[in-house]
């Protein structure tokens, strides 16, 4: 199966400094090692803090840990588990936790995802359909944004602007895909961009009793955009259906295009075959989890799980997936300018958790190739769990050696 492993694309963007030179000449080495901070955290009882509860108490999921670092250091982080925020001081010790209201009466409790930083003096979280919400470094609620989509992304722009990706449902099991910059004081909003899929294809769709569905997306299938924030405040909008690249003012004026020059992994059968085969093997955890949930009767398992194995036939067609892999799976700007772009390769280089590093320049145009690691940790680079401020890395991360839970919150530095 193809997992992704990290492609650095270093975007010179406008008003770069001298040190985006400094960082981008590390950038070059063969290896690009990351070193934690000693000490950070040290008050921690980690276990406490990334706990497994029982399943059977939660009535929803959250994303992986979601961190956002304020500008004095501090760090927010959206629980998995928990519909809490998670708050730590500049050394990485924890200080406080709290649980956003929901601003519509009624609502039963969602899990917030802690999306950014705004304007350097409040964190914002998403929930899914309590708009975009919007508290100071205390916990306090200051104010909430609506929308009338569901919002999975947003981005802190300048000028009192913040950019937001989501979803409305459309007629045909289609839906509208949606990015908009919206006015963080009239609530003015402007549409960037959108496009209406097809949900039927890649999909897997078990019914529920109550009449809802749960879907399971076919790997690769409808890529959604990324988003990122330049240096300067500009919205970076890239597609991994194809590799191109636009930004924008916070006005919503395109500022420039290019194309990245990655070449896709196409799928082929033996990939096919592995996930069909993965597939299988995750019946027996499908069942298990349906049973730790305590929300369904032996005989709804049963016809879940019996829906589940029908799905899974859907992995042997190769006409429900597209040609190839998406040319990325997430884009990171760095505390100096520099754009990331997370590309799909081998397994094997997972396993290893050594990354190679494509550079280019603003136009696309290849510049240098390394690598880097981290000998204690398992590196993860999801957008909103490796988070660049000053220079330093913070991320949600793995140890790899150890007894427990393992998952730390990290602050690395980059050693030449």
């Amino acid at each position: 199966m193809k997992e992704s492993i990290v492609l650095f694309t270093l975007v010179l963007l406008i008003g770069a400094t001298t040190r985006s030179q400094n960082i981008s000449e590390i950038y070059k080495n063969e290896i690009i090692k990351l070193e934690a901070e000693s000490g950070y955290g040290k008050l921690n009882n980690w276990e406490d803090i990334f706990s497994t509860p029982d399943f059977s108490l939660i009535t929803h999921l959250g994303l992986h840990n979601q961190i956002a670092v304020a500008p004095e250091g501090s760090v927010f982080m959206s629980h998995k588990y928990l519909p809490e925020i998670w708050k730590f001081d500049t050394k990485g010790n924890f200080v406080k936790k709290f649980e956003p209201k929901n601003s519509k009466p009624g609502n039963s409790p969602t899990m917030p995802q802690v999306e950014g930083i705004f304007n350097g003096k409040y964190f914002f979280t998403i929930n899914g359909y309590d708009g975009i919400q919007f508290f100071d470094f205390d916990g306090n609620h200051i104010k909430t944004l609506s929308l009338d989509f569901s919002p999975a992304n947003c981005r802190s722009l300048e000028n009192n602007k913040i950019a937001v990706f989501g979803y409305i449902p459309w007629k045909n099991r289609h839906s509208k895909r949606i990015i908009i910059i919206k006015d963080f004081i009239s609530g003015e909003e402007i549409v960037i961009w959108s496009q209406i899929v097809n949900n039927k294809r890649g999909n897997m769709v078990v019914n529920l009793n109550d009449g809802s569905k749960m879907n399971l997306s076919i790997p690769g299938s409808s890529p959604i955009p990324r988003m990122a924030t330049s240096k300067s405040g500009n919205l970076i909008i890239a597609f991994p259906d194809d590799g191109h690249v636009s930004v924008y003012s916070p006005e919503g004026i395109e500022i420039k295009s290019f194309q990245l020059k990655i070449e896709a992994v196409k799928i082929a059968q033996e990939d096919i075959d592995e996930y069909y085969n993965a597939g299988k093997s995750n019946v027996g955890r499908f069942e298990k989890r349906l049973k730790e949930s305590g929300n369904f009767s032996n005989e709804e398992i049963e016809d879940m799980v019996s829906q589940y194995k029908v799905q899974l036939e859907k992995l042997r067609d190769k006409n429900v997936y597209p040609d190839h892999l998406p040319y990325f799976t997430n884009i990171i700007v760095d505390s100096e300018g520099n754009l990331l772009v997370f590309e799909y390769t081998e397994r094997k280089h997972k396993a290893s958790n050594k990354f190679r590093v494509y550079s280019y320049n603003l136009k696309g145009e290849f510049l240098n190739s390394s690598s880097f690691v981290s000998d204690e940790y398992k590196l993860r680079f999801s957008s909103h769990s490796f988070i660049f401020h000053n220079n330093y890395i913070y991320n949600v991360a793995e140890k790899k050696q150890g007894s427990g839970n393992l998952m730390r919150l990290v602050k690395f530095k980059v050693s030449e």
